[in-house]
């Protein structure tokens, strides 16, 4: 069989070859007929090169989930004593809390928030040629007193003219202000195994990705903490928004946690 490649870096490719020509010689059979050449994707080699190690069960509607926490690049649009809107490339979903890091004479200042709405922006051409979708959403601020206080200072920068007034305490940002965004993402789970887990997501993750994460099971206060690697990003077919499935592997898992997985996955496939 001859194998050609898409959408992996060279050493990828390597590693992903040689671990196919093992698994293949492993395989082997005399007598058997002629290959004939198959165009493999990098996600459909990786699942052939790696094969599966542990027993995989789908859990759709069971209240199984997934949290980590993201850091991305925003744009303030206009801002207020009781939220923010900002421009993202990333989606933001309704409900979500996160952490603003506003520049406030040369520190920074973190406001706690809660994403209450997003909409589809627009898109824009990247230099690179790729198109980038963009979205717009609404950030609640949930601050104490002291936060309150240094928000103020803040807001004291831009609210000096009636012209960046917009309406009622709502003022809009000056230039192209920008912010960090530190936000919470919950992944619905899809399947289950005592290596990994595959979740749906809105956005992309990118392949080989390591992230610190939490899966939580149903019915059990217990909290399963782990540092999981993105091993694929799957777009779903057919499916609007667009969403991908993101296949997650577990890197460091505590074995009484893994034992616990294990024993949840041998039940569920006798159901």
């Amino acid at each position: 069989m001859r194998i050609i490649f898409h959408g992996d870096s060279g050493a990828q490719k390597i590693e992903l070859y040689y671990r196919y020509l093992f698994i293949s010689k492993e395989q082997n059979c005399a007598g058997s007929p002629p290959c004939q050449m198959k165009t493999l994707t990098s996600y459909e080699l990786t699942v052939m090169a790696r094969g599966r190690r542990h027993k995989r069960v789908s859990i759709k509607g069971m209240d199984i989930y997934a949290k980590t926490t993201f850091d991305t690049r925003v744009e303030i649009l206009d801002i207020s004593t009781q939220g923010v809107c900002i421009k993202s490339a990333r989606r933001l979903v309704p409900g979500c809390k996160c952490i603003l890091n506003l520049k406030n004479k040369g520190s920074f200042l973190p406001l706690k928030g809660t994403v209450r709405w997003e909409r589809f922006s627009g898109k824009i051409l990247k230099v690179s040629g790729e198109v980038e979708t963009l979205y717009r959403a609404g950030v609640e601020f949930e601050y104490n007193f002291s936060e309150f206080s240094g928000y103020l200072k803040y807001m004291g920068e831009y609210c000096e003219t009636d012209e960046k007034k917009l309406r009622g305490t709502r003022y809009q940002i000056p230039g192209r202000e920008t912010a960090l965004l530190n936000y919470e993402e919950t992944f619905n789970v899809s399947s289950l195994s005592a290596g990994g887990l595959l979740v749906e997501s809105l956005n992309k993750i990118e392949f080989d990705r390591k992230m610190t994460m939490e899966l939580h099971l149903p019915k059990e206060n217990h909290t399963i903490k782990f540092q999981g690697r993105v091993a694929s990003c799957v777009p779903v077919k057919n499916k609007k928004p667009e969403r991908y499935n993101i296949g997650i592997e577990f890197l460091d898992i505590e074995e009484t946690d893994r034992s616990r997985l294990k024993k949840l996955v041998q039940l569920l496939s006798g159901l």
